[in-house]
Parts: C-alpha cells; sequence; structure tokens
C-alpha cells in the first residue's frame, strides 16, 4: 500500500512541474544534472557526472522549441 501512495505523489509531483513549464512563453534558460552508469556484466563500473544545458522558446502556452546539449563519460573497462 505504501508504494502504490509513494507512486501517486511522485507522479503528481512530476505532472505539476511538466504543467508548470508548458505554460511558459518567451526565452528560457537552463541547466541539468546527473549521473551516467553503464551496464555492463562487470562490477567495477563506475558512477560517472552527466551535464545538460538548454535554451528553450515558447510561442504559445503549448508550443515550445528547445535546443539542448549534454556531455557525459561512460567508464569502464569495456568502455575504454
Amino acid at each position: 500500500m505504501k508504494k502504490i501512495i509513494l507512486f501517486f505523489f511522485l507522479l503528481s509531483l512530476l505532472s505539476c512541474s511538466l504543467l508548470a513549464q508548458m505554460e511558459r512563453t518567451g526565452l528560457s534558460a537552463g541547466l541539468g544534472g546527473g549521473a551516467l552508469l553503464g551496464a555492463t556484466t562487470e562490477l567495477n563500473d563506475q558512477l560517472r557526472f552527466h551535464g545538460r544545458a538548454f535554451v528553450r522558446y515558447g510561442f504559445a502556452e503549448q508550443l515550445q522549441v528547445e535546443l539542448g546539449g549534454s556531455i557525459g563519460r561512460v567508464s569502464g573497462n569495456e568502455f575504454s
């Protein structure tokens, strides 16, 4: 039961931010980050940083164009 409540709570948070993002018009930009981990049979893969930047222009409430780029490096013996 707790997992179901947590799922719907996280889903509601995601949908609120999604709706707020789509209502913005004009020029906006942002940065983001995360982690990369290669899915291999090796157990010594390392977690690496992933960075992202974007520029977004909203024409109307539901119409936007976005240009973005990201950089990251997957590490591990199978990726070298």
